[in-house]
């Protein structure tokens, strides 16, 4: 990997002195369960940014893990700046659009003072979406973009060969504030499912590809840097009735108080998670019913 200069001249340290006052470049913050196949890709991330001049802290929340995903945040802990959250309070909340924003505000609460002495916040998923450390030059490009821009309040990634997260995405001309609900509502049988997701979701994923890179309200697609100022305002349970995805509600509240867009960057790029991606009905069929073979021998 090309060894890079700082992130850029308008954000470079000047001295170590302004180091230790500002504490850390970047704070990632992510959720994590069952996530050993992929959650040292987040600290193998931190190792390399860290090689470059870029100073990384994380915090990780977790509960519940029947993996070794515990026992690697605790590992991590030991020799990086990555702090293990226990989250088992959210077990008592039965909402999975609750649990999730509950947790995303509980987490960035702990992690307050020490986004306070950064200059970015990462909101990154460790899960499948993660298949390999991200790169170093992508990452200064991202945040060199956000440093630079005042019209933008936040960078999120894209991904190839779609473009699959509708859930956390606004635009002027396009909301997936319903969808959630609408999902549930087709989840009858497979065949209705399915029908759904080729008239209502592909369509929608392919667009969003074709139109690469762009200005939105919201978008998330398993990452989004921040300002840390910014982040340090926004909530995930302000005007949040739990219908939508808490990455929509805390990006709309940050957009209305900013008066700024996000760019959806093509800066990073993962790859597709399978559970997302355009398929045939034998292939969509095949994924769900291996999901629900899964979910039974989970219980």
């Amino acid at each position: 990997m090309k060894k890079v200069q700082h992130i850029s001249t308008s954000i470079s340290k000047s001295s170590a002195g302004e180091r230790e006052t500002t504490g850390y470049d970047v704070v990632f913050l992510s959720l994590a369960q069952n996530c050993a196949a992929t959650i040292e890709n987040l600290f193998s991330t931190m190792d390399c940014l860290g090689a470059n001049g870029i100073i990384c802290a994380a915090f990780v929340g977790e509960n519940g893990s029947e993996d070794t995903t515990r026992e690697i945040i605790k590992k991590a802990s030991t020799t990086r700046a990555v702090t293990l959250v226990d989250t088992s309070f959210a077990d008592a909340v039965s909402s999975r659009l609750e649990k999730m924003a509950r947790l995303r505000e509980f987490l960035r609460e702990v992690a307050l003072d020490c986004v306070r002495r950064s200059r970015f916040v990462c909101v990154v998923d460790v899960d499948s979406v993660l298949q390999a450390p991200l790169d170093v030059d992508s990452i200064n490009a991202v945040l060199d973009r956000l440093a630079c821009s005042n019209k933008l309040y936040a960078v999120s990634a894209t991904s190839f060969p779609w473009y699959y997260d509708l859930l956390a995405y606004k635009s002027d001309s396009l909301s997936f504030e319903h969808l959630e609900s609408e999902i549930k509502d087709h989840q009858t049988d497979l065949v209705t499912y399915y029908r759904f997701h080729k008239t209502n979701i592909f369509p929608y994923q392919m667009k969003l590809t074709k139109v690469g890179e762009h200005l939105c309200a919201s978008a998330f697609n398993g990452l989004c840097f921040y300002r840390s100022a910014d982040y340090e305002v926004g909530s995930y349970l302000r005007d949040n009735n739990f219908c939508a995805c808490e990455h929509l509600a805390f990006n709309k509240v940050l957009s209305s108080i900013s008066n700024r867009q996000m760019l959806v960057s093509l800066d990073i790029a993962f790859a597709t998670p399978p559970e997302h991606e355009f398929s045939s009905p034998l292939r969509f069929y095949w994924q769900r019913f291996r999901r629900r073979v899964r979910e039974k021998l989970d219980r």
